[in-house]
């Protein structure tokens, strides 16, 4: 009874390929050698008797095999772990660039919701100032509940804006940690070219307003 193709046949042809009588073994007096691992390898793995040799007058060829065999699937096996580590490089490769496009859109994201929050912000003074302007040119007073939505609108406004710390930080520079940075030092070369010039040194870009105190300082992150 042939065996049925698994993947298309019926559980009927499936069971009756279980069921099927089992075919009686008889020995035949042949010698046989097989190896079972190397299947895919272009290798000789059998040798059995034939008609005009036996078996045992045939073992160098089988030394051989057994040889040429071990050394296939030898390389064989160096193969597919190759293959194993490039495989993982490049799975490693494509989770971090999976990463890295999340971070850039969870960036993006943050930026477009900042920026929205600063056009709220603008649009909210923008209003206040364009109410205080009209009643301003019709002599006209904001009292009562006017003037406290007005001021809370504006309040709302710093809150909402993303650059409020960074405005505050403007305002007061003592806050934000603003340090005296050292003047550079002159380097013994550039002393050198000057006494040889006569006490006037070529132009020296990397000492460019070194004798000039500047100010630095620590602004905020926008947003935190």
């Amino acid at each position: 009874m042939p065996r049925p193709k698994w993947a298309t046949a019926s559980p009927e042809e499936r069971l009756a390929w279980h069921d099927r009588p089992i075919p009686k073994q008889v020995a035949t007096g042949c010698l046989s050698l097989h190896i079972d691992r190397g299947k895919d390898l272009r290798t000789q793995r059998c040798w059995s008797d034939g008609e005009k040799r036996r078996l045992e007058t045939c073992l160098n060829d089988v030394v051989r095999g057994l040889v040429a065999t071990a050394e296939a699937v030898r390389l064989h096996g160096l193969a597919n772990e190759e293959r194993e580590r490039e495989w993982k490089e490049q799975e490693r490769r494509r989770r971090e660039e999976e990463e890295r496009q999340q971070k850039e859109a969870r960036r993006a994201e943050q930026i477009g919701k900042q920026i929205d929050a600063w056009r709220l912000a603008r649009d909210l003074r923008a209003y206040v100032a364009e109410v205080t302007a009209l009643v301003g040119a019709s002599e006209l007073e904001i009292t009562g509940n006017a003037e406290e939505e007005l001021r809370w609108t504006l309040a709302y406004a710093d809150r909402l804006d993303p650059l409020t710390p960074l405005r505050e930080q403007a305002r007061d520079p003592g806050a934000a940690g603003f340090i005296e940075r050292e003047p550079l030092r002159t380097h013994e070369p550039y002393e050198e070219a000057r006494t040889a010039e006569g006490g006037r040194a070529p132009c020296d870009p990397a000492l460019v307003g070194a004798a000039t105190p500047t100010r630095v300082g620590a602004v905020a992150a926008i947003g935190a």
